[in-house]
Protein backbone atom coordinates (compact mmCIF):
# COMPACT_ATOMS: atom_id res chain seq x y z
CA UNK A 1 0.00 0.00 0.00
CA UNK A 2 2.77 2.29 0.57
CA UNK A 3 4.14 1.77 -2.62
CA UNK A 4 0.64 2.93 -4.58
CA UNK A 5 -0.04 5.86 -2.20
CA UNK A 6 3.76 6.89 -2.99
CA UNK A 7 3.22 6.18 -6.71
CA UNK A 8 -0.63 7.97 -6.82
CA UNK A 9 1.01 11.01 -4.85
CA UNK A 10 3.81 11.32 -7.60
CA UNK A 11 6.50 10.70 -4.30
CA UNK A 12 9.07 8.18 -4.31
CA UNK A 13 9.25 4.94 -2.82
CA UNK A 14 11.51 5.58 0.23
CA UNK A 15 14.68 3.41 0.36
CA UNK A 16 14.54 2.21 4.30
CA UNK A 17 11.58 0.06 3.36
CA UNK A 18 11.71 -3.81 3.58
CA UNK A 19 9.25 -5.92 1.81
CA UNK A 20 7.63 -9.16 3.85
CA UNK A 21 8.12 -12.36 2.17
CA UNK A 22 5.05 -13.42 3.84
CA UNK A 23 2.33 -10.55 3.60
CA UNK A 24 4.28 -8.31 0.92
CA UNK A 25 3.70 -5.41 3.09
CA UNK A 26 6.72 -2.90 2.45
CA UNK A 27 7.60 -1.66 6.60
CA UNK A 28 10.33 -0.50 8.40
CA UNK A 29 13.57 -2.15 8.76
CA UNK A 30 12.21 -2.43 13.11
CA UNK A 31 9.20 -4.27 11.89
CA UNK A 32 11.45 -7.32 11.41
CA UNK A 33 13.08 -9.54 13.95
CA UNK A 34 16.72 -11.15 14.32
CA UNK A 35 17.63 -14.90 13.72
CA UNK A 36 20.63 -14.77 15.56
CA UNK A 37 23.07 -12.54 17.50
CA UNK A 38 27.33 -12.78 16.74
CA UNK A 39 29.51 -13.78 19.49
CA UNK A 40 29.26 -9.87 20.96
CA UNK A 41 25.91 -10.16 20.93
CA UNK A 42 25.32 -7.74 18.34
CA UNK A 43 21.91 -8.94 16.33
CA UNK A 44 22.59 -9.95 12.85
CA UNK A 45 20.65 -11.87 9.89
CA UNK A 46 17.44 -10.08 10.00
CA UNK A 47 14.57 -12.05 9.06
CA UNK A 48 12.26 -11.33 5.65
CA UNK A 49 9.00 -12.01 6.96
CA UNK A 50 7.94 -9.08 9.61
CA UNK A 51 6.99 -9.45 13.04
CA UNK A 52 3.21 -9.53 12.77
CA UNK A 53 3.43 -12.32 10.53
CA UNK A 54 5.98 -14.59 12.56
CA UNK A 55 2.88 -13.74 15.20
CA UNK A 56 0.57 -15.42 13.46
CA UNK A 57 2.62 -18.31 12.44
CA UNK A 58 3.98 -19.10 15.93
CA UNK A 59 0.07 -18.85 17.22
CA UNK A 60 -0.63 -21.28 14.09
CA UNK A 61 2.06 -23.97 15.27
CA UNK A 62 1.30 -23.37 18.95
CA UNK A 63 -2.42 -24.59 18.08
CA UNK A 64 -1.58 -27.43 16.00
CA UNK A 65 0.71 -28.95 18.62
CA UNK A 66 -2.22 -28.47 20.90
CA UNK A 67 -4.30 -30.22 19.17
CA UNK A 68 -1.88 -32.76 17.81
CA UNK A 69 0.51 -33.98 20.43
CA UNK A 70 3.82 -35.19 19.72
CA UNK A 71 3.94 -39.19 18.90
CA UNK A 72 6.20 -41.69 21.35
CA UNK A 73 9.80 -40.23 20.18
CA UNK A 74 11.52 -43.03 21.12
CA UNK A 75 9.99 -44.81 18.21
CA UNK A 76 8.49 -42.41 16.40
CA UNK A 77 10.56 -41.74 12.42
CA UNK A 78 10.27 -39.10 10.66
CA UNK A 79 8.01 -39.88 7.57
CA UNK A 80 10.49 -38.38 5.10
CA UNK A 81 13.97 -39.58 6.13
CA UNK A 82 13.16 -42.27 7.97
CA UNK A 83 15.00 -41.53 10.82
CA UNK A 84 14.40 -41.40 14.98
CA UNK A 85 14.92 -38.46 17.07
CA UNK A 86 17.73 -40.50 18.61
CA UNK A 87 19.26 -41.10 15.17
CA UNK A 88 18.92 -37.17 14.56
CA UNK A 89 20.59 -36.32 17.24
CA UNK A 90 23.51 -39.28 16.81
CA UNK A 91 24.47 -37.75 13.06
CA UNK A 92 24.91 -34.12 14.82
CA UNK A 93 22.68 -32.46 11.75
CA UNK A 94 20.22 -31.38 14.53
CA UNK A 95 21.63 -28.55 17.22
CA UNK A 96 20.01 -27.77 20.19
CA UNK A 97 19.85 -24.06 20.42
CA UNK A 98 16.56 -23.50 23.18
CA UNK A 99 17.13 -26.53 25.16
CA UNK A 100 14.13 -27.45 23.04
CA UNK A 101 14.91 -31.59 23.55
CA UNK A 102 12.27 -32.53 20.98
CA UNK A 103 13.36 -32.04 16.36
CA UNK A 104 10.21 -32.92 15.21
CA UNK A 105 7.90 -30.40 14.18
CA UNK A 106 4.66 -29.89 12.90
CA UNK A 107 3.95 -30.13 9.26
CA UNK A 108 1.54 -28.37 7.65
CA UNK A 109 0.10 -26.63 5.01
CA UNK A 110 0.92 -23.04 4.82
CA UNK A 111 -2.08 -21.99 2.87
CA UNK A 112 -4.95 -24.19 4.43
CA UNK A 113 -3.36 -24.78 7.78
CA UNK A 114 -4.15 -28.51 7.61
CA UNK A 115 -1.95 -30.84 9.96
CA UNK A 116 0.18 -33.16 7.97
CA UNK A 117 1.78 -34.59 10.42
CA UNK A 118 5.27 -34.34 12.19
CA UNK A 119 8.21 -34.39 10.21
CA UNK A 120 11.95 -33.53 11.63
CA UNK A 121 13.38 -29.82 11.39
CA UNK A 122 15.92 -31.21 8.57
CA UNK A 123 13.25 -32.37 6.00
CA UNK A 124 11.13 -29.11 7.37
CA UNK A 125 14.27 -26.81 5.93
CA UNK A 126 14.40 -28.51 2.91
CA UNK A 127 10.53 -28.14 1.96
CA UNK A 128 10.45 -24.56 3.15
CA UNK A 129 13.67 -23.68 1.11
CA UNK A 130 12.22 -25.37 -2.26
CA UNK A 131 9.09 -23.59 -1.13
CA UNK A 132 6.84 -26.66 -0.85
CA UNK A 133 7.33 -27.25 -4.62
CA UNK A 134 7.15 -31.25 -5.59
CA UNK A 135 8.75 -30.23 -9.24
CA UNK A 136 11.89 -28.62 -7.44
CA UNK A 137 12.55 -31.47 -5.14
CA UNK A 138 11.73 -33.85 -7.79
CA UNK A 139 14.65 -32.21 -9.83
CA UNK A 140 16.85 -32.01 -7.04
CA UNK A 141 16.54 -35.91 -6.47
CA UNK A 142 16.79 -36.78 -9.87
CA UNK A 143 20.22 -34.49 -10.01
CA UNK A 144 21.87 -36.50 -7.05
CA UNK A 145 20.45 -40.35 -8.49
CA UNK A 146 22.56 -39.06 -11.97
CA UNK A 147 25.53 -38.27 -9.75
CA UNK A 148 25.63 -41.26 -7.99
CA UNK A 149 25.44 -43.36 -11.04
Amino acid sequence: MTGNLCEFLGEELPKNLTKCVKCGELKSPDKFGFRSRDKHGEKVDQRKDCTACRTIQNRRVRKLKKYNPLPDLDVYQCPHCHRTQKEIFETGSWVNTKDNKVCFLPDHDHNTGEFRGYICQDCNTVIARAKENVQTLRNIADALESYIK
